[in-house]
């Protein structure tokens, strides 16, 4: 007996769409970054943090995308890598903020806490699309079954 294949949950089209969103616009922030004689030397990354950006940012994308297509495994690999980039995203907002007595003034201070909730709604989000009921049936059909556990951890 073939079991029926349930749709892709809405949560789990707009998480992918979020993720692939805000990766791309990572990834040409940082082209920009390098290709722009108008940015600031100040402000420039060393090429190993941008390597980093942009591998950590190209793997979002693409498991979020395997995830989107059923692969399972690839839910624990975008969900492990939503939470590595955003989480990445939030500890550089939280430290600057805590240091926002120096060159920052009220208004980056509010930007700073604007990208903290941001980043930790980002990291609620991905949680609750991964890790959801209607998630874990769809994704234990797909791997032949609500009991397999060969599906990830």
């Amino acid at each position: 007996m073939t079991a029926v294949r349930p749709p892709r949950p809405k949560r789990l089209w707009i998480v992918v769409f979020l993720n692939v969103v805000v990766a791309l616009m990572s990834i040409g922030f940082i082209v920009f970054a390098f290709l722009s004689p108008q940015f600031p030397t100040e402000l420039s990354l060393d090429p190993y943090s941008a390597t980093f950006s942009l591998v950590l940012s190209a793997f979002l994308i693409v498991s979020s995308i395997m995830a989107l297509f059923g692969h399972s495994f690839a839910r624990w690999l975008a969900l492990g890598s939503a939470v590595v980039f955003f989480g990445l995203l939030l500890m550089q907002a939280l430290v600057l903020l805590s240091q926002h007595g120096g060159p920052f003034g009220h208004a980056a201070a509010n930007k700073l806490r604007a990208a903290v909730v941001r980043n930790a709604l980002e990291i609620g989000f991905n949680l609750w699309a991964f890790l959801s009921a209607k998630t874990a049936r769809y994704f234990g059909v797909l791997a032949g079954g609500p009991n397999n556990r060969s599906s990830g951890p």
